[in-house]
């Protein structure tokens, strides 16, 4: 038993974490990918701010605004919505 520590517990609270986020358990997933976090998994660090939904619009956005930019267009004006 890993008591909830090391590699081993690190690995199986982001497998769990996976498994309820198939199952729509947003919140247990969160949960879980926060507890892999703290244990130092990069993956599940990335996943929790994938969840974060202010975060997933704010990278909308800067997507919108460096595709623009990219094709030399104002950007003075971002659709949030799609």
């Amino acid at each position: 038993m890993s008591g909830g520590c090391g590699a081993a517990a690190c690995q199986a609270f982001t497998q769990r974490a996976m498994i309820k986020r198939l199952q729509g358990d947003d919140e247990g997933c969160r949960a879980d990918f926060k507890l892999a976090a703290d244990l130092g998994s990069p993956f599940a660090k990335k996943q929790l701010v994938e969840l974060n939904p202010y975060a997933a619009l704010c990278n909308s956005m800067l997507a919108q605004m460096m595709k623009k930019t990219c094709q030399g267009k104002p950007t003075d004006s971002i659709d949030t919505l799609g």
